[in-house]
């Protein structure tokens, strides 16, 4: 008989220090009025490695409670043995890869802004200073979507790594059930996809893989 085990949602503690990792690359933009220091970006980029160990170790925690729940600790840890460790970790090099190149796209988008509102005709406009905070406050804007997505994105790549290795084939997909939810994904609640196979979602991608999805998978075992 097949039973439900949801895989852990989009951990908040790592989405939070994404956030602050970039605000702070962002500060450090608008203090030197749009200049982007190599220096500063780098210090951003070296936080990746412990932001991924952050949502690892949620994720680890968190799933391995989720399936003693469902289906008893004494099977959870027997289950969870068969979860190929090493392909968890191949993840990182995707996570820094993709999210080196997205903090530094913040970066040059909080510069360019700054200097462009800097190269403005002064006359009738507000004063610079005013300009350049908004200017700092728009990719900001774009910062939290980063780094909600990201982090849901690696969160859930980690639950379908270890059901894949598990030999778990199928899940149910379950939306935020609120009215932020997507129709196309709204569409696709309570239906069964494999692992792998295109949704019937816009994308065709599966939970938390597009922008601000807060959707989650459900193994069937």
């Amino acid at each position: 008989m097949a039973v439900k085990a949801q895989t852990p949602p989009a951990p908040i503690k790592p989405e939070f220090e994404y956030r602050r990792i970039i605000y702070k690359l962002i500060d450090s933009i608008v203090k030197a009025q749009g200049e982007l220091s190599d220096v500063e970006v780098n210090k951003a980029i070296e936080r990746l490695p412990f932001l991924f160990s952050q949502v690892k170790d949620y994720n680890e925690k968190k799933f391995k409670k989720l399936l003693a729940d469902v289906i008893g600790k004494k099977k959870a840890i027997t289950l969870y043995g068969l979860v190929n460790q090493p392909a968890i970790d191949i993840l990182v090099n995707v996570f820094l890869s993709v999210n080196i190149g997205l903090i530094k796209s913040v970066g040059n988008d909080a510069s360019a802004r700054i200097m462009r509102e800097i190269a403005k005709d002064p006359r009738d406009l507000p004063p610079i200073i005013d300009r350049i905070q908004d200017a700092g406050n728009l990719t900001r804007s774009r910062a939290r979507t980063i780094a909600r997505t990201e982090v849901a994105k690696l969160n859930a790549d980690m639950s379908k790594v270890k059901a894949v290795g598990m030999g778990i084939t199928e899940y149910e997909w379950r939306t935020a059930g609120d009215e932020r939810v997507r129709d196309r994904h709204a569409d696709s609640d309570g239906k069964v996809y494999k692992y792998g196979q295109q949704t019937d979602t816009e994308s065709g991608e599966e939970p938390a893989q597009e922008v601000n999805c807060r959707c989650v998978a459900i193994m069937i075992i």
